[in-house]
């Protein structure tokens, strides 16, 4: 019996035409990574501005800017 590894043994055989390639494979890795730091890069900028916005702009900085509330929750709950 010989050994083998789900990491380099496919688990069927290639299509008609095709070649398996597990050592090589496609990775959407980066694709993740650069989707991942897009959409932390637009919040941050969208809170900064908010921030900037309260606190420069109107003077005014409250407590609800800071806490979290789930109204969704809250109004489901009352029903």
């Amino acid at each position: 019996m010989t050994d083998y590894t789900i990491y380099t043994t496919p688990a069927m055989t290639a299509p008609d035409g095709g070649q398996s390639d597990l050592i090589n494979a496609n990775s959407q890795h980066p694709h993740l990574i650069a989707t991942a730091a897009t959409c932390l890069a637009l919040s941050f900028i969208f809170l900064a501005s908010r921030l900037f916005t309260k606190a420069y702009l109107l003077k005014t900085l409250d407590l609800e800017d800071c806490k979290y509330t789930n109204r969704l929750t809250v109004q489901l709950l009352t029903v």
